[in-house]
């Protein structure tokens, strides 16, 4: 198959890290085509970005998402991913704040201490993920078309949505048994039932998370059958105050791992557990 990738880049504005960046993307010829999107709404933005590389580049076969604020990155990053042969799969990221945590969370709940992060980086590991962020990710043509969602103002691919509560599944059993007692024992009107369902949905995602775009469209390609990978051989940065990385979120833990051992009162024993070896998680619980 004749690779035709095409990149994405939803901004107002762009850091000027990111641009030089960019420049090279442009000057490799490696992209048949890009698009622009002038929107800081990632949902809306996202979903403009795919319809215009549609109709600009109806043969694509590879989509690639850049943030504005990434940086650090070539052609070779971006064919890299391609190569890599995977539905989403994403770069190497971290956010730009302490502790600088990697957003991915891994299958079978495996985590990232300093020691994994840096043996996974040593082979270039693929690992799979529940999900990924879209800071540089690529995403295969066959993915885009089957989570295609039609509307009234056409096709849609991202949405944001709630984490649902926990305990919403006893809810709605006992909202149900309670309406058919109400209906059956007290005659009342089936208006009346239909109006309690609706006040419960419409408070359903009381007290819950707001999940990001990348998220619900990790979930939803799940449900499709289509699986995320994060290459830990592909390292992009992150424009803060100034370009953050993986490397940051490895010190970021290791000094503060040597800070705490340190700093441990004369004469306490240093449990195993507490050792460099078995650092705290730096991808998100």
């Amino acid at each position: 198959m004749v690779i035709k990738p095409v990149f994405a880049v939803c901004s107002l504005h762009y850091d000027p890290h990111c641009v030089w960046s960019l420049l090279d993307l442009v000057q490799s010829n490696y992209f048949v085509g890009h698009v622009q999107i002038n929107t800081t709404l990632l949902p809306n933005a996202r979903n403009l970005a795919i319809r215009k590389a549609l109709e600009n580049n109806p043969d694509f076969t590879h989509l690639v998402f850049i943030d504005d604020d990434m940086t650090d990155f070539t052609a070779e990053h971006a064919e890299a991913l391609i190569e890599a042969d995977k539905d989403i799969i994403s770069a190497l990221v971290t956010m730009r704040r302490p502790p600088y945590t990697i957003p991915t969370t891994l299958i079978n709940h495996e985590t990232f201490t300093p020691q994994s992060v840096i043996e996974h980086m040593k082979k270039e590991s693929i690992l799979e993920a529940h999900t990924v962020g879209m800071a540089f990710t690529c995403i295969k043509r066959h993915v885009i078309n089957r989570l295609a969602e039609s509307t009234p103002t056409g096709p849609i691919w991202f949405t944001m949505d709630r984490e649902p509560r926990q305990s919403l599944q006893a809810e709605i059993i006992d909202l149900a048994d309670d309406l058919r007692h109400k209906f059956l024992d007290n005659a009342i009107s089936f208006g009346e039932v239909l109006n309690d369902a609706i006040s419960f949905g419409m408070s359903a995602h009381i007290g819950t998370n707001i999940l990001g775009e990348d998220i619900c469209f990790c979930n939803r390609a799940t449900k499709f059958g289509f699986k995320s990978w994060v290459h830990c051989g592909v390292i992009v940065s992150h424009v803060g105050t100034k370009p953050y990385n993986v490397r940051d979120t490895i010190k970021f833990h290791l000094d503060d791992e040597v800070n705490r051992l340190y700093n441990q009162p004369k004469g306490d024993t240093i449990n195993e557990e507490d050792s460099i070896t078995k650092s705290r998680s730096i991808v998100p619980a």
